[in-house]
C-alpha cells in the first residue's frame, strides 16, 4: 500500500442485528488489495443481537482501517439515514463504497478497480457492478444482473431499474455532497435515489463481473417487507411517492422512464391487493409480460432457496 497520508477511499459498512453475518462481510472489506490507504466506517444502529461486540473487536484489531460508529438507540426508526447523515460528514475519502453487514465482497481487487476507473474517468460519478444473489449462508443462488459486459449505463436505464446492488456502488463523495438532489425524508431505500442522483449529475457505469454477494435475509427491512403484503404495499406506495418528487426535481424531463419504474410498482400493488381485474385493464398491452415478471419476482422473495426451479415452472 502507497502510504501517501491520505484517505482516497472511505467504504460505508451499515450494520443492525448483523450478527450471523458481519465476520464476512468485515473481512472481505479489510481483504484488499490497493496502492492506497482506505478507510472503514461500520455504523452499528443500536444492534442488540451481539453484532457491536464483534465490530469492536474488528476495531481494536485494525485501528488504523476500521472505525466503529455505534449508537445507544436505533436511529433508522427516527428517520435518520446512516449514510447521508452520520457517515457522510465523517468520511475522508474522495471516493465512497458501501457495502451493507450482511453483504459482502468476493473480489480482493474491487477497490483497486473501481477507485482506477474514477480516477481515469472524472466524468463518471458513479461505478458498480454485477453481483449474485445468496441464501442467508452466503451460497450463491444466481446474478444480479443480466448485463454480460462493461459498458456505461445511461440515466434513463438507472431511473427504470434497480441498476446498482448496494455492495457494488462506488461514487464520488464531493458529487454527493455538492448535489441538491431532494432528501426524502420518508424515502424506502438508499441506494436507489443515490444512484439517481448520480446519474443526473454525471455519468454511471457498470462492470459485468460479479465482486459481490447480495444475501437474501428474511429478517432484514427488505425480507420483513417482502414477507407482508400489507408492509410491502406501503413501502411501494413510499417509493412511488418518491419518484414523484424526482420527477418535479428534474423538470419532468425523465417522466417517461419514472413511469416505468412508478407502472411496476402500481402492477405489484394491484397484484398483492389481488385486483386481477383491475391491472388487465390497467396494462392490457404488456398483461402477460409484466405478470411474469410478478410471479418471478415473488418466487424469488418468498423461496429464494428454489427459485431457479420454480422460474422455469411459471407460464405466459
Amino acid at each position: 500500500m502507497n502510504d501517501t497520508g491520505k484517505i482516497m477511499v472511505s467504504v460505508f459498512c451499515i450494520a443492525y442485528n448483523h450478527k450471523p453475518f458481519i465476520r464476512k462481510c468485515l473481512e472481505s472489506l479489510i481483504n484488499q488489495n490497493v496502492n492506497f490507504k482506505y478507510e472503514i466506517l461500520v455504523n452499528d444502529d443500536a444492534s442488540t443481537d451481539g453484532t457491536t461486540k464483534i465490530i469492536e473487536e474488528y476495531q481494536n484489531e485494525y485501528p488504523e482501517l476500521v472505525r466503529a460508529v455505534l449508537h445507544e438507540e436505533n436511529l433508522y426508526s427516527k428517520g435518520v439515514s446512516a449514510m447521508n447523515d452520520i457517515l457522510m460528514p465523517m468520511a475522508k475519502g474522495e471516493y465512497i463504497a458501501v457495502c451493507e453487514g450482511d453483504d459482502f465482497w468476493i473480489s480482493s481487487e474491487k477497490l483497486q478497480i473501481q477507485t482506477d476507473f474514477l480516477e481515469n474517468n472524472p466524468e463518471f460519478t458513479i461505478c458498480g457492478h454485477n453481483a449474485y444473489y445468496a441464501d442467508e449462508r452466503g451460497n450463491k443462488k444466481g446474478l444480479f444482473s443480466n448485463i454480460t459486459a462493461d459498458r456505461e449505463i445511461s440515466t434513463e436505464e438507472v431511473i427504470e431499474k434497480w441498476i446498482f446492488p448496494t455492495a457494488s456502488i462506488m461514487f464520488r463523495r464531493e458529487a454527493a455532497i455538492n448535489s441538491d438532489f431532494p432528501d426524502v425524508k420518508d424515502k424506502p431505500c438508499a441506494d436507489y435515489p443515490l444512484a439517481v442522483n448520480m446519474a443526473l449529475n454525471g455519468k454511471a457505469y457498470f462492470f459485468a463481473e460479479p465482486m459481490s454477494v447480495y444475501r437474501v435475509n428474511a429478517k432484514s427491512v427488505t425480507g420483513k417487507n417482502n414477507e407482508n403484503p400489507e408492509k410491502k404495499n406501503k413501502a411501494n406506495q413510499r417509493f412511488i411517492n418518491m419518484l414523484n418528487i424526482y420527477d418535479e426535481y428534474t423538470n419532468k424531463q425523465f417522466s417517461f422512464s419514472f413511469d416505468v419504474m412508478r407502472d411496476s410498482l402500481n402492477f405489484e400493488n394491484l397484484m398483492l391487493n389481488r385486483e386481477i381485474k383491475k391491472a388487465k385493464k390497467l396494462y392490457p398491452d404488456n398483461w402477460k409480460k409484466r405478470r411474469k415478471h410478478y410471479l418471478k419476482q415473488k418466487i424469488k422473495d418468498s423461496f429464494p432457496f428454489i427459485a431457479k426451479v420454480k422460474n422455469k415452472m411459471i407460464k405466459n
